[in-house]
């Protein structure tokens, strides 16, 4: 008798601690989820100097990654410490697997033409570009991701 008394209170004791931390989980995704962080809002989606930059990227000839980035700025826009990355996001292999930095452009245009990066078939790849636009000594922050699928 006194052994079932022990395993009543145990799984009472456990399904009281059970409820209490679902109930803090659940509290603390809604507060979370009212906050704007800036992981989910890292850019703004105007910019002051430049156009909405052109950024496609495709899979061409079955497995080359073709990437085409157009920005063009203000008169007297230049761009500075520019970098774009490709990186694998799924399987074993994950990872970076090619960067371009230094990228820069003296006048009001930069643009990036690339073919160059072979894919690895039913891979899932982020191209992520990350450049400064500098106008009158102030300089904002281009951030461009797209997400492609070498079949």
């Amino acid at each position: 008798m006194k052994k079932k008394a022990k395993i009543d209170i145990a799984k009472r004791v456990s399904a009281v601690l059970i409820s209490l931390t679902m109930i803090l989980s659940v509290t603390c995704l809604f507060a979370s989820a009212d906050e704007e962080t800036p992981e989910l809002n890292p850019i703004p989606e105007e910019y002051q100097n430049v156009s909405d930059p052109e950024f496609y990227i495709s899979v061409i000839n079955g497995n080359k990654l073709y990437i085409d980035i157009l920005i063009t700025g203000q008169s007297g826009t230049t761009f500075t410490n520019g970098w774009i990355a490709v990186v694998k996001t799924n399987g074993m292999d994950r990872g970076e697997k090619m960067r371009w930095s230094n990228l820069s452009s003296s006048t009001n245009t930069f643009s990036f033409t690339d073919s160059s990066v072979t894919l690895v078939s039913g891979g899932e790849y982020k191209v992520t570009l990350w450049i400064y636009d500098v106008k009158n000594g102030n300089s904002e922050l281009i951030i461009k991701s797209r997400n492609t699928v070498c079949p």
